[in-house]
């Protein structure tokens, strides 16, 4: 429901700025598939591909978009900035598209947004996630419902800060510790995410001397007792 409700209003905006047709002429819309489908992004852009597939045939199953029936036409970017260009310039001039989606790779779609921009041309992308998109790169055809990079490491930072904060270790199902060895507290792995709180365990207490009288202004090496944070001598 949702991927039809965003193709709906994507392919309406098109409309709206397409010249009302003869009464005559046949009510067809075309919108471009430009994307990776060989190659190190094959997988994205044939799924790309297919969920547009699935949401026009939803569509065209109940009558097209404000009385029109929506056309696919399907391109390969061969992963390249030159060839996206080439294509998005085909797709536009030649089959006369009203919508752009695309492309898979950032170095592809920033070169397509000039295209589209040129030809004001909507360009909706998906997958892409350069942060130029929505700075430098942006105009006011172009729309996107992919976070750029920026957005996503701001939110995958402030999420491990939170869960350090509160002292879980876990960020994701797949970074969990693992279950400790017998006879010792130590477990046998420790995820990216456990190694660096543990450095930061490290960086916020006080050196301890050799001694274990106080602080000290030597180097000796300190570590965090396991699994608690308070400050032991390293060995």
């Amino acid at each position: 429901m949702g991927k039809r409700l965003t193709y709906l209003v994507f392919l309406s905006c098109a409309l709206m700025m397409w010249p009302a047709a003869p009464a005559s002429a046949q009510k067809v819309v075309k919108i471009g598939d430009l994307g990776s489908k060989v190659g190190v992004f094959e997988g994205y852009g044939k799924y790309q591909t297919m969920a547009i597939q699935m949401a026009v045939e939803e569509l065209n199953a109940k009558g097209g978009v404000l009385g029109h029936k929506i056309e696919i036409i399907s391109e390969d970017d061969e992963t390249k900035p030159a060839p996206a260009v080439r294509k998005a310039e085909k797709l536009i001039l030649q089959d006369d598209v009203k919508l752009l989606i695309g492309a898979v790779s950032s170095g592809a779609t920033l070169a397509v947004m000039d295209v589209t921009k040129k030809h004001k041309v909507i360009h909706w992308n998906s997958v892409s996630c350069a942060e130029f998109m929505r700075t430098t790169k942006f105009h006011k055809y172009y729309f996107s419902n992919q976070p750029d990079s920026r957005m996503q490491a701001t939110g995958l930072a402030s999420t491990w800060s939170r869960r350090w904060a509160s002292g879980s270790t876990s960020s994701t199902p797949t970074t969990r510790w693992a279950s400790p060895t017998a006879g010792s507290s130590r477990p046998r792995s420790r995820s990216t995410g456990a190694r660096w709180s543990g450095w930061r365990a490290r960086r916020s207490t006080p050196r301890i001397s050799a001694r274990g009288s106080g602080p000290s202004t030597s180097r000796t090496r300190t570590c965090s007792s396991w699994p608690s944070r308070a400050p032991t001598r390293c060995g």
